[in-house]
């Protein structure tokens, strides 16, 4: 998920120097990393909205398929996608049916992830650094750190 590889890239990026953003949880360091100041305060709430989102669209599929890697969205217009919104807590609202209700949150939390990642992880991962492995690499670098 793109929140999680993105947090964890920040974590990387800023933990080196700051103790409180290393921790296993993703909405904990997403808070901490705004007590910070890595992110403001409301882009860390979105994105624990955005990953708890996903956290819940994910086990949904799980229990409406009964496996763990069958993790693909159905179409939207079809009924497996209303099953999903229903499965997930979406009901009927004034006249908004569940299927319509998931699909509209769904692209406002997608929305809110793309915006995350190219203003905060895709910089990190721009033509400079070809890896993951690099940019710990040159964390160590900042640090003085030697092999």
């Amino acid at each position: 998920m793109d929140v999680e590889y993105s947090v964890q890239l920040l974590q990387v990026r800023y933990g080196h120097t700051d103790d409180a953003l290393r921790t296993h949880s993703v909405r904990g360091s997403l808070s901490r990393m705004a007590e910070s100041g890595v992110l403001e305060q409301a882009e860390a709430e979105h994105l624990v909205k955005s990953y708890t989102f996903f956290r819940r669209l994910i086990n949904g599929l799980r229990m409406l398929r009964g496996s763990a890697r069958d993790l693909y969205l159905p179409p939207v217009a079809h009924s497996e996608f209303d099953h999903l919104a229903r499965r997930i807590g979406y009901v009927d609202i004034a006249g908004q049916k569940p299927a319509q209700q998931l699909h509209v949150d769904l692209e406002l939390q997608r929305a809110r992830v793309a915006k995350f990642v190219s203003l905060h992880a895709a910089p990190l991962l721009s033509s400079s650094v070809a890896s993951l492995a690099e940019l710990v690499l040159r964390a160590a670098d900042d640090l003085g750190e030697e092999d």
